[in-house]
């Protein structure tokens, strides 16, 4: 006799168990594919963010051409790769969305500062 045979969960069935599994797979994929989503959102973000800042402050000063959209989503890309961000923050979910409202506050200075020049 085990000390479990009186628990329900440890005598499942192997079609619940096997639903269990699918279900958690299923969240799994779920969680993993809305993190693609929000680091693809972000980074489409910072590129718009990017190019908006560049042509605002950089073009005017006639020493490097404007950017376009595409352009800026690639400069991120590599900027990314070239200076990885660390793991400080513990949850994923917080970096994302910490990096979402970052650019938003990025731009809405520079839209600030851009009002006065």
């Amino acid at each position: 006799m085990n000390i479990f045979d009186d628990v329900y969960c440890y005598r499942r069935s192997p079609y619940e168990k096997a639903g269990l599994f699918l279900a958690g797979l299923v969240s799994y994929l779920g969680l993993t594919a809305m993190t693609l989503v929000f680091i693809a959102a972000g980074t489409i973000l910072r590129g718009y963010v990017l190019s908006i800042l560049w042509n605002w402050f950089i073009v005017p000063l006639h020493v490097f051409p404007a950017i376009n959209f595409v352009l800026a989503i690639g400069i991120c890309i590599v900027s990314g790769l070239l200076h990885p961000t660390s793991g400080k923050s513990d949850n994923l979910w917080n970096m994302l969305v910490g990096s979402i409202i970052n650019s938003f506050c990025f731009l809405g200075i520079g839209y600030v500062v851009h009002l006065f020049m």
